[in-house]
């Protein structure tokens, strides 16, 4: 992986309206990170660029996916909410919808899980991508179910996603093993 740090000194050109675009949402976030003037670090992770920059908090960071200098995808992590493991919460992942299906989810939340060593998941969930995503991420690593409000930080292993709508527990994966 290569990292290479600059400013984008102007906003990009589009040959259409991004307004009008079926990823409006990404692209609009991309825009409004380079007219805050956001330091932008590149990454390459196999077949994607990767536009990492500080996000709306001192803790937060957005990262903008691109194949073949498209912008394909959009996701958000935050640190500091979980106190003990130190795991960034995702909370945002937003795929172009022409580009959904092609693994592009998967593969960034594997690059953020072998980034920070784990993820932890939101709290709500989108019912199309977002629980198979996680449903897959349980079953190929260690998984846990942990509730943040919990004082005693308590998590339980997991070996398939929770059936249950409970709002306020969430999931984690990591790398290395939490409980011994």
């Amino acid at each position: 992986m290569r990292f290479k740090e600059f400013y984008l000194k102007e906003m990009p050109q589009y040959t259409d309206s991004y307004t009008n675009a079926s990823n409006y949402t990404i692209h609009g976030r991309y825009n409004k990170a380079i007219q805050d003037k956001k330091k932008f670090k590149e990454l390459i992770y196999d077949k994607y660029k990767i536009l990492r920059t500080t996000g709306y908090t001192k803790n937060s960071f957005e990262w903008f996916v691109f194949i073949d200098d498209v912008l394909v995808a959009n996701f958000s992590s935050e640190l500091g909410l979980d106190k003990v493991y130190k795991f960034p919460q995702i909370t945002l992942a937003l795929v172009s919808p022409e580009y959904r299906n092609k693994k592009i989810a998967s593969d960034i939340y594997e690059y953020l899980l072998d980034y920070y060593g784990g993820v932890i998941s939101s709290k709500h969930l989108s019912k199309d991508g977002g629980k198979l995503l996680w449903k897959s991420l349980v079953s190929k690593n260690n998984a846990y179910e942990y509730f943040p409000d919990n004082k005693e930080n308590k998590i339980t292993r997991i070996k398939e996603m929770p059936n249950k709508s409970d709002s306020e527990s969430r999931i984690i994966i990591s790398k290395k093993e939490l409980i011994k």
